[in-house]
């Protein structure tokens, strides 16, 4: 074999693996994309099951039950989020953000008396039932 030859097949076999860790590449960055807007919505609709859990289970327990609980500057992934309770659609929603895209996920609560500070920010709430009525509270 000639010294052009082999320097010219090396060159096609270093070229195709080349395209092929180039095409790789793309594709498990595409799935760390995808894996990553997963994990967000779970850590996002963990906060809000877990906001809306609450509230249920002080309107279940009766006329003085409440319960305190912490809500984190950000999701367990570090995005921001935003937690607001809509009493008129029974329901518990949070906003965040995955790759610069909105999303929300909402969680139902069983009632629709809820009053207090319904967009919540970071910090100790306190949820209380007071003679049926959810009140939503900072204690901080």
């Amino acid at each position: 074999m000639k010294k052009t030859q082999i320097a010219a097949e090396f060159l096609i076999v270093a070229a195709a693996v080349l395209i092929i860790g180039v095409v790789l590449l793309t594709v498990f960055s595409s799935r760390e994309q995808q894996i990553d807007s997963v994990r967000a919505g779970i850590y996002a609709s963990a906060q809000a099951e877990e906001l809306s859990s609450i509230i249920n289970s002080v309107y279940m327990a009766g006329d003085g039950a409440s319960k305190t609980f912490f809500l984190p500057s950000s999701l367990r992934d570090n995005s921001n989020y935003g937690l607001r309770i809509y009493p008129s659609s029974r329901a518990v929603v949070i906003n965040y953000s995955v790759n610069g895209e909105q999303r929300l996920h909402s969680s139902p609560v069983l009632t629709s008396n809820i009053t207090g500070i319904l967009n919540l920010s970071l910090g100790e709430i306190l949820v209380r039932n007071t003679n049926g009525g959810i009140s939503v509270e900072t204690t901080g």
